[in-house]
């Protein structure tokens, strides 16, 4: 009779065994095992069983290596097998200090002597490592499908929402809106504010276009919106001009967008009446140059006798200088100071006045170059001690007199609202910032109140006293009326004692 070559079953069983001693020595472990471990029988055999399989470090609630030291201590203690429940105890890929997850289901069974001491552990285990994530699988499958149920039901209930607001906003709103089928553009709806500007009801409308009804009688208007609605899906604030269903013509302002509707494209356009905001446009302006004009005459008026008061305080001061006594020579010299300060206001009231007629002529500017021209202008009239410091400055696009008369006034403010400390300084920089060039002027003077810098940029307002800083409150005007009509924008920043920066911003082109 042969024997069985145990050897050879156990090594090459395709289940998985590891054989331990009491002390928990690896003794022998089978091909299966080995292979599914990613361990070598020699590498492994003859040492500690869990200095060969550690918990995976990175997983902070592995619990492999407890679990398994008790079952095998119950296996010696009661000499009898111990069947573990399912475990989690990762194996370190071969060559490498990763880990790879692992499910397990351990058998630990002890082998007795005659004399019931236990010789060796039989460690069995099954890889259920598919099993369990095919079960992972199948309830993360569950509860995407229940999530997906969930997101369905609050979908379709917000856009069971989003149309009942979108039909409310569509018939409520005080704008006129109508959607039209494309490429035909026949309406296919229109809310109660479209037909009353129209003066068409809803179903004259509906199935009709605007050249059918006469709507838009300027042919270009019609074609330009649908040739940018057509194009890039959208036209915004287009001025057009309608003609209602008794003949009237009024302009409105339009915009459209084109929406899918039913998996076909439609469009919508929304157009406010403003006839009556076009005619208060176009009395402003009348109104602007009634007053620009009413400022020039005035002011230029203004000259002559003024001129009169000066050179009369003038001769009086020659011709009776030996005469008058020290209170006249006083009176004489306040006429004539304020003579001078009413000169400088009517200058700058023209200045103002001029800017509403003057064309603007852009061109490419060296700014540097503008500044240092600039402080140079200043230095012929005003002596001062302030240390300038000019930066690197960013090219500017604008007219080029317009923008010195700028630099003037704001660096001239500068000099002197920073002429009472110590050691006055003034900053001038530069930067580029969503396609505007920003420079910025910056003193260490007496600085403001920022909660009044809303009077800065107006006619007349000034935030310190005439007897603290001489000025007639118009140049910061000049300058926002400068920038305003090269389309930029100017603004302040300062702290009272700590400075002040002023900013203008240009487009870039």
């Amino acid at each position: 009779m042969n024997i069985p070559d145990f050897k050879a079953v156990f090594e090459f069983t395709p289940d998985l065994y590891l054989i331990l001693s009491p002390d928990l020595r690896i003794v022998a472990v089978n091909d299966a095992y080995a292979k599914t471990t990613m361990t070598k029988r020699e590498e492994i055999v003859e040492r500690n069983l869990f200095d060969v399989f550690p918990d995976n470090p990175d997983d902070l609630k592995a619990d492999g290596v407890s679990n398994l030291r008790r079952s095998l201590l119950r296996v010696i203690e009661n000499k009898a097998p111990d069947a573990m429940p399912l475990q989690k105890y990762d194996i370190r890929i071969a060559g490498t200090e990763d880990f790879e997850e692992r499910y397990w289901s351990p058998l630990n069974t002890p082998v007795l002597d005659e004399k019931k001491n236990i010789i060796y552990i039989i460690h069995r285990v099954e890889d259920v490592t598919e099993t369990v994530r095919a079960k992972k699988r199948d309830v993360e499958q569950s509860e995407i499908m229940h999530e997906l149920e969930i997101t369905q039901k609050r979908y379709m209930k917000q856009l069971q929402e989003s149309e009942e607001k979108f039909q409310k906003a569509f018939h409520l709103n005080l704008a006129g809106i109508c959607i039209t089928h494309l490429p035909d553009t026949a309406y296919v709806d229109v809310n109660s504010a479209f037909a009353k500007i129209t003066g068409y009801s809803k179903e004259e409308l509906i199935g009709h276009t605007s050249l059918e009804l006469g709507l838009i009688p300027v042919a270009g208007h019609r074609g330009k919106v649908q040739q940018l609605l057509l194009a890039q899906g959208f036209a915004k604030d287009v001025e057009i001009t309608i003609r209602n269903k008794s003949g009237k013509l009024f302009e409105v302002l339009t915009s459209a967008y084109t929406i899918v509707l039913g998996g076909e494209k439609h469009g919508i356009h929304v157009i406010y009446d403003i006839t009556e905001r076009k005619k208060a446009e176009e009395e402003l302006i009348y109104l602007n140059k009634e007053l620009e004009a009413f400022t020039y005459s005035v002011s230029h008026d203004l000259r002559a006798p003024l001129r009169a008061i000066n050179g009369f305080a003038q001769m009086l001061e020659e011709d009776y200088h030996e005469t008058f006594n020290e209170d006249c020579k006083r009176k004489l010299g306040v006429i004539r100071e304020n003579a001078i300060k009413m000169g400088m206001l009517i200058d700058d009231m023209l200045t103002l006045s001029r800017l509403g007629r003057k064309h603007i002529q852009k061109s490419a500017i060296e700014m540097k170059g503008l500044m240092e021209s600039a402080l140079n202008e200043i230095n012929k009239t005003v002596k001062h001690k302030t240390l300038i410091k000019i930066g690197e400055l960013k090219p500017a696009f604008g007219d080029y007199s317009l923008l010195f008369q700028v630099v003037i006034n704001l660096l001239s403010n500068a000099i002197k609202y920073s002429s009472k400390v110590e050691v006055p300084l003034i900053e001038i920089t530069s930067e580029e910032k969503n396609g505007e060039t920003i420079y910025s002027i910056k003193d260490n003077g007496i600085g403001f109140d920022m909660r009044y810098c809303d009077k800065l940029f107006k006619v007349f307002q000034r935030l310190h006293s005439a007897e603290e800083f001489e000025g007639t409150g118009v140049g910061l005007a000049i300058v926002h009326r400068i920038i305003t009509n090269h389309n930029g924008k100017v603004w302040a920043g300062s702290e009272v004692d700590k400075g002040a920066t002023f900013y203008f911003s240009l487009p870039k082109q």
